[in-house]
């Protein structure tokens, strides 16, 4: 809470204010993930994603990346299971944050004069956007209960699976 009765959570204005780190994790256990920020508004929170950009690529940018999104979205997700913070958090959508590196950069792509160096996104939270991620996390979760590997998946994770600690112990993986 900064001098001005404002709520920030994640991000301090200044030494005075308050900071507290927010930590998700996901229903099973496996996905993890700490959030930018919270914004707290009319006592309901928001979830934050900061990114900083270079000047060039912000000037482009017309929506979130979608690694960004998708990130938000498993955020939204995992907040679903956080009860300990006091407040209600608004987990049907979020907002990705985008400044830029060059700020004070006047004229470039043909802008003139002051703008702001922030660009704001809404992002509704989507499961179908990060429902594989979930399906993988539910797999990972069982062989962990269950003190096994999963079957590997060759092609994309091989080169993965040749630096991969576990290489020895698992029978799915020759020299």
């Amino acid at each position: 809470v900064d001098s001005e009765g404002n709520e920030y959570m994640g991000a301090r204005r200044n030494a005075t204010d308050t900071y507290k780190e927010i930590h998700l994790i996901g229903s099973k256990g496996m996905l993890s993930g700490s959030i930018d920020g919270l914004l707290v508004a009319k006592k309901v929170g928001y979830i934050l994603e900061l990114k900083t950009m270079k000047h060039e690529d912000w000037v482009e940018l017309d929506a979130p990346l979608s690694e960004h999104r998708i990130r938000t979205c498993l955020y939204l997700h995992m907040m679903k299971y956080k009860k300990d913070l006091g407040i209600e958090v608004d987990t049907s959508k979020g907002f990705v944050i985008y400044t830029t590196k060059g700020f004070g950069h006047r004229g470039s792509g043909g802008r003139s004069g002051a703008y702001t160096p922030y660009k704001v996104f809404e992002v509704n939270y989507d499961k179908s956007s990060i429902q594989h991620l979930l399906d993988i996390e539910k797999e990972y979760a069982t062989h962990v209960k269950a003190d096994t590997f999963p079957d590997i998946e060759y092609g994309t994770f091989s080169k993965k699976c040749t630096q991969c600690m576990y290489k020895i112990d698992c029978n799915k993986i020759g020299d």
